[in-house]
């Protein structure tokens, strides 16, 4: 298995996703490419998990570019409890985001407060 990075290219020829090592990883819009059916899940073409296969993957790390989030998986959760449909753009597997690991989110601390800067005055008064 090598770590030289693979792209996964759907049948139409674009870029799908990259493989590099026992990794493929992709960055989309969750608000355009995640379903909303599923109760909400994300989705590939069974012809891009095969070739992810064949390309030495056996995770799957998803980024949202809309929030940052992160979202992982092992593929053999798609073989095992993926939901295989076909809405007209070919055999796809899903995979419910309830079935994702994602890491604990921590709120970015708070900034520290900036002193507010103090005016000296011009002229001292002189008694």
């Amino acid at each position: 298995m090598s770590n030289k990075r693979r792209l996964i290219r759907d049948s139409a020829g674009r870029r799908v996703a990259s493989v590099a090592g026992d990794l493929m990883y992709l960055s989309c819009r969750a608000s355009k490419h995640f379903l909303r059916s599923f109760g909400g899940a994300i989705a590939f073409n069974v012809e891009v998990l095969a070739a992810a296969t064949e390309a030495g993957a056996r995770r799957v790390k998803v980024t949202d570019s809309e929030t940052g989030r992160v979202y992982s998986t092992n593929l053999e959760n798609f073989e095992r409890r993926g939901i295989r449909f076909d809405y007209g753009h070919g055999k796809q597997v899903a995979l419910p985001l309830s079935l994702w690991a994602m890491p604990t989110e921590t709120p970015a601390p708070a900034p520290e407060p900036t002193p507010t800067p103090v005016q000296p005055p011009l002229f001292e008064a002189t008694r």
